[in-house]
């Protein structure tokens, strides 16, 4: 007789191990993938600006060349001295350069244009004191700007700017104010606070309202504007963001530019009462502005009050990457030395 069978413990099987996955298996981490489309969007806003700076240059040579071809080279220089068409060339060129580049720009961002420029309206009472304030900093800044220009000139370094010609005749200055005023207002804000500031606003307003106006800026390309233009992007772009519509800022750069010609175009009529007239206009705009803001602060607190921010990457490094991008490194070459050539003719 057999003894019964012992049972037999199983052997106990290992688990097969977790197979690991390949590198490229692994998320890329959003601090890459946000600094990667910064740097897209500073390689398509460089190519943009730096496609308006030699744009407006080719308009003018292209427009010369084509008097000078039909009409020759006296009937060209004494066309292209008259301010009348230098106002016109100018115009065109502005109008040319602040749309087109600018629209081939979002649609290679893929951005529609629609989306990106908010034009909701504003109620009145708020418009009006929007304006009012944000006059009163185009002022302060104008001073600021006006004291930096006399130390650069006692220091040797006159900066320069290119004037715009004043015609003579009530239309010649009426072209004269909508050159300077109505056609920067619209096509410079369309360009500024509707296509790259829509562009950026997705890596923070902080960020998009800052490089907004560092560009802004720089296409003034002028030790005298940039400065100035800067504090006015940064206004400008903070009212579009808070209110949420580009009509302030339109309002006041209109106003801005507009109220300037006046003066000027009255200190030449007038220039005995050019002091007067421009004290009692710095005067009334740093008073009613003063005003203006007691009451924006007062009934309107959140438009002092940016959204939160849902950007990955900390401020510093959203500006490092954009302008360690190719295209802005371009942009900034070029714009300098578009600058430097300026100062030193105007020097020389």
């Amino acid at each position: 007789m057999y003894p019964p069978a012992t049972p037999q413990t199983p052997c106990p099987v290992p688990p097969s191990p977790t197979p690991m996955p390949p590198p490229y298996f692994y998320p890329e981490p959003p601090e890459s993938i946000e600094r990667r489309a910064i740097k897209r969007c500073g390689n398509v806003l460089g190519g943009v600006f730096c496609l308006s700076n030699i744009g407006i240059t080719a308009v003018q040579i292209l427009l010369m060349l084509v008097v000078a071809l039909f009409y020759g080279n006296s009937v060209m220089a004494t066309v292209f001295s008259d301010p009348i068409v230098l106002l016109l060339v100018q115009l065109i060129g502005s109008i040319l350069m602040f749309t087109v580049p600018f629209l081939i720009g979002a649609r290679v961002l893929k951005n529609r244009v629609s989306d990106l420029l908010p034009l909701r309206g504003v109620e009145p009472a708020a418009l009006a004191l929007c304006a009012g304030a944000g006059l009163m900093v185009c002022m302060i800044a104008n001073l600021a700007t006006t004291a930096l220009s006399n130390v650069l000139t006692e220091l040797g370094m006159p900066p320069s700017q290119a004037d715009f010609p004043i015609p003579s005749g009530g239309a010649g200055k009426a072209l004269y104010l909508l050159t300077i005023s109505l056609a920067p207002a619209l096509v410079e804000e369309f360009a500024l606070r509707g296509v790259v500031l829509g562009s950026l606003r997705r890596y923070g307003d902080s960020f998009a309202i800052l490089v907004s106006a560092a560009l802004f800026g720089l296409m003034h390309g002028n030790l005298v504007q940039i400065p100035f233009a800067f504090v006015l992007g940064l206004l400008f772009g903070w009212l579009t963001v808070v209110t949420g519509s580009m009509w302030p800022a339109i309002l006041i750069h209109f106003l801005n530019n507009f109220f300037a010609g006046v003066l000027e175009l009255a200190g030449n009529t007038f220039p005995e009462y050019a002091g007067l007239l421009s004290g009692g206009y710095v005067l009334l705009l740093l008073l009613g502005g003063l005003c203006c803001l007691a009451a924006l602060i007062r009934l309107r607190p959140a438009l002092f009050r940016l959204p939160a921010s849902r950007a990955v990457l900390p401020l510093g490094k959203q500006i490092g990457a954009f302008t360690g991008s190719a295209g802005i490194i371009l942009t900034l070459i070029l714009y300098g030395l578009s600058i430097l050539s300026m100062q030193l003719t105007f020097t020389l």
